[in-house]
């Protein structure tokens, strides 16, 4: 038996230890019983000396494989925890979105995308054997499931799944946020014989054909009428199914084309001194002086460019949400779709799915209020405090 300090989300300073037979890394989400409540606690550190006199509470169940906080995010909870002398599992829990909580989780059920039987080949025996308890058709309550299979990794397994896209997850703050769905668009197999196409169908065909096999309806809803698209639907060419949206980039509502910008003497000068110092020492600040307007947000850019190029990433923290629109919508210009935003203004949803997407490396530009400093980002090569 192995015995672990856990940091759990209580405002008391100090960690908690429980037993385990297995063994679980620093950073791990696990699933305890504290004051007869379920929560998620975080393993912090083993215990080398358990007391022989002390009945230690078991883990319940261990939810990941990886760390959900890396290296960095641990020595800074750590810092915090210390600075501010308040328990670590508060900071660990201001540092993660909501989403993170595994107590939060409630109902499940198949993802409507998926076919059925599942490959075998494809996915483990746990995770097929968790799919034979839930359907398509209604929602599965999570802790009714926990009692019918008491000694299975359930949320761990859950959490997989959801990431494989097999499963929808309702959480217990759906209620405050609103799905989005829209009419997708997907080809069917091809019909034999293929029927007969009036000229405006056959138009509609070629077009669909050339966006691929699964794309929104409002993507033709501009230049063909909807009574032509559903021509082809009853012809058997395609089908129409509303899906939830569900993003996890940025795109600003209106997006302007900004010319080319010719550079300052001063802006080069800005950008070539801070670039060697990125190039050369571990760390260096610097205070960039301007005006509003003078094109402090061009050497921004210009900046993250570079340390794009080197495979690093960028933080950019604004010191209010009211300027990050302005902001969002000049780096999405710059950068496309590589941006994740932070702040709280974004539903638990939208932060939950940005946190999971930066730490994935799929968004390498992370802009937002104070709270962004949290962001999963690795090999950071530049932290822009604007208007600091």
């Amino acid at each position: 038996m192995k015995y672990y300090k856990l940091a759990l989300p209580v405002n008391v300073n100090q960690l908690y230890t429980y037993s385990c037979k297995e063994y679980i890394e620093k950073g791990c989400r696990v699933l305890v019983n504290f004051n007869n409540n379920h929560v998620t606690g975080f393993v912090w550190e083993e215990e080398t000396s358990p007391s022989s006199t002390v009945k230690y509470k078991e883990i319940m169940e261990i939810v990941d494989i990886n760390p959900i906080i890396d290296k960095d995010l641990q020595s800074l909870a750590e810092w915090m925890s210390k600075y501010y002398y308040c328990g670590l599992g508060m900071v660990i829990q201001a540092i993660l979105p909501i989403g993170s909580q595994i107590q939060i989780v409630q109902e499940i059920r198949l993802s409507s995308a998926i076919t059925e039987p599942l490959d075998t080949e494809t996915y483990s025996p746990e995770i097929l054997h968790f799919l034979r308890f839930i359907s398509k058709d209604c929602w599965t309550d999570l802790t009714s499931l926990k009692q019918q299979l008491p000694r299975f990794p359930l949320y761990s397994v859950a959490d997989r799944c959801e990431n494989l896209g097999l499963i929808e997850i309702k959480r217990s703050y759906d209620h405050k946020i609103k799905k989005k769905f829209a009419n997708y668009v997907t080809l069917s197999p091809n019909p034999e014989p293929f029927p007969d196409l009036t000229a405006k169908q056959q138009e509609v065909w070629n077009s669909i054909k050339d966006k691929g096999e699964s794309f929104p309806l409002a993507a033709i809803a501009d230049r063909f009428s909807y009574s032509l698209v559903k021509a082809l639907r009853n012809k058997n060419l395609i089908q129409i199914k509303a899906q939830e949206v569900i993003s996890q980039t940025f795109k600003p509502e209106t997006v302007r084309n900004y010319p080319d910008i010719v550079l300052t003497t001063e802006q080069k000068d800005a950008i070539r001194e801070i670039s060697e110092s990125i190039n050369s020492v571990p760390f260096q600040t610097f205070l960039l002086h301007g005006v509003t307007g003078s094109g402090k947000t061009e050497v921004y850019i210009n900046l993250i460019k570079s340390v794009l190029a080197d495979s690093q990433t960028a933080l950019v923290l604004v010191p209010e949400i009211a300027l990050t629109p302005q902001m969002e919508e000049r780096f999405y210009n710059a950068f496309g779709e590589n941006i994740a935003i932070l702040h709280s203004h974004r539903n638990d949803r939208e932060r939950w799915d940005e946190w999971k997407s930066i730490k994935r490396g799929e968004s390498r530009i992370v802009i937002g209020a104070r709270s962004a400093i949290f962001a999963p980002l690795k090999n950071i090569g530049i932290i822009i405090v604007d208007e600091e």
